[in-house]
C-alpha cells in the first residue's frame, strides 16, 4: 500500500499552516520512523525556518531546478535536512530564489517520484501554488485552515470553490476537513459552516504560548508537548479511525 499523503492549505494567511504541517510531519515520523515535509512555496524556504534546519546540508528545490523524469525518492529523502526522521525539502537555505528557477515540470515530477514512494509526505500547500488544485487531489487526507472570522472564512470558501473542480461529482473525500484557528465558537457556528461548505470540521487550534516558545528555541513543532502537539496527534488518530490514513495509531500514554 502506498504511504500516506497530507496536505495543508492554509485559507488565509498567517493561520500558522506551515506549523501545523511541520508538526504532522514530525508526529508521522514518530510513529512511522520518517517522514517527508515538502514546502511548495517555491519562492520562499519558510519551512526551514519553521523546523530550524535552515543551516544544515542538504538538497533543496534549486538543486532539483533541472530535474525531468522520477528520481530515486529514497536516495532524496535520505539527501534533504532533517531531524531524526524528519525531512524538509523547502527552497530556502541558500539564499533568495526566484521562483522561475524551479519549473514547474520540475517540481512535478520530483512530487510525483515522492508520493510514489514509500515514506509519508507532507505537503505545506500554499494557495498560490500554480497547481494546487492538482496536487491537493494525490493528498489522501487534507487540512484545511481558516480563521474563523468573515474574511477568512469567504478565503475558506473560495479554496473549496477551486478543489471542486477536482472532486467532480464524487463530492469532499473522506480525508479532507477544516480546522478552525481564533477564538471558540459554538457547535452551532460549526456546524452552519459545514453545511454551508459541506466539508467537515475536525479540530480547533487555539493560541499556545508554549508553540511559540519551543520555536523560539529552535525546536521542531510537535516536539514538546503542547497544544500543537496534541492537535497533530487528535488529527492522524481521526484520520486513522477514518480509514484514510495509512499510519499506525500512536500508542504513547
Amino acid at each position: 500500500m502506498a504511504a500516506a499523503v497530507i496536505g495543508v492549505i492554509g485559507a488565509s494567511g498567517g493561520l500558522g499552516s506551515s506549523t501545523l504541517a511541520a508538526a504532522l510531519t514530525r508526529r508521522v515520523s514518530v510513529r512511522q520512523g520518517a517522514c517527508v515535509l515538502v514546502d511548495l512555496d517555491l519562492a520562499g524556504g519558510g519551512a526551514e525556518v519553521t523546523t530550524a534546519v535552515e543551516h544544515r546540508e542538504g538538497v533543496r528545490w534549486v538543486d532539483l531546478r533541472d530535474v525531468v523524469g522520477s528520481v530515486d525518492a529514497t536516495r532524496l529523502v535520505e539527501a534533504l535536512p532533517g531531524v531524526e526522521g524528519a525531512g524538509v525539502l523547502s527552497a530556502g537555505g541558500r539564499g533568495p530564489v526566484r521562483r522561475a528557477d524551479v519549473p514547474l515540470a520540475a517540481c512535478r515530477d520530483v512530487l510525483d517520484s515522492l508520493l510514489g514512494g514509500d515514506i509519508p509526505v507532507v505537503l505545506d500547500l500554499p494557495r498560490s501554488f500554480p497547481a494546487v488544485e492538482e496536487v491537493a487531489a494525490q493528498c489522501s487526507e487534507l487540512a484545511l485552515v481558516t480563521g474563523l472570522h468573515t474574511r477568512a472564512l469567504a478565503d475558506l470558501d473560495s479554496v473549496v470553490e477551486r478543489l471542486e473542480s477536482v472532486w467532480g461529482a464524487a463530492g469532499v473525500p473522506r480525508g479532507v476537513g477544516v480546522i478552525s484557528r481564533g477564538r471558540r465558537v459554538s457547535a452551532d457556528v460549526v456546524a452552519a459552516i459545514e453545511q454551508h461548505l459541506g466539508v467537515p470540521h475536525l479540530a480547533h487550534v487555539a493560541d499556545d504560548r508554549r508553540v511559540a516558545l519551543a520555536c523560539e528555541r529552535g525546536e521542531w513543532p510537535g516536539s514538546a508537548r503542547d497544544g500543537l502537539r496534541a492537535i497533530a496527534d487528535l488529527l492522524l488518530d481521526r484520520w486513522h479511525a477514518a480509514g484514510t490514513a495509512r499510519l499506525p495509531r500512536d500508542e504513547a500514554s
